[in-house]
């Protein structure tokens, strides 16, 4: 997931929703101040939002089928790092810095940011 999303954020950066991202970061700061189920379900919908507003930017069909897919697979793993979380509001701080990079303009910083987030799920499962 994180190879072909950050591929496109890498070669597609122009193309992505920068204000689009900055009211996703308002939003995703409000969410802040909601609590257990409820906080999970908002911030997940928007986590899918995030990633759609990603995918979107890119127009090659087979990179963000292939995206998607990758996405549609990891779902149930999300859904548990979510539900399992110790600090949900790390959960939160990994979309805010990834909306905050596109918002801000940098590609690198995006990228890096995108890579964090979607590797949070593989170190919670594997400890590494």
């Amino acid at each position: 997931r994180s190879l072909l999303e950050c591929l496109i954020v890498n070669t597609y950066f122009d193309r992505l929703e920068r204000k689009a991202f900055a009211a996703l970061g308002v939003r995703l700061e409000a969410a802040a101040s909601k609590k257990g189920a409820t906080f999970q379900r908002e911030v997940a919908a928007l986590d899918d939002e995030m990633h759609a507003l990603i995918r979107a930017a890119c127009p090659n069909r087979f990179l963000v089928d292939d995206a998607q897919r990758a996405m549609a697979r990891c779902r149930p793993y999300r859904a548990l790092r979510s539900a399992e979380a110790e600090a949900p509001g790390a959960l939160l701080a990994e979309r805010l810095a990834v909306v905050r990079a596109v918002a801000g303009g940098s590609v690198k910083g995006s990228a890096a940011a995108l890579d964090r987030h979607i590797r949070g799920t593989l170190r919670h499962f594997t400890g590494k």
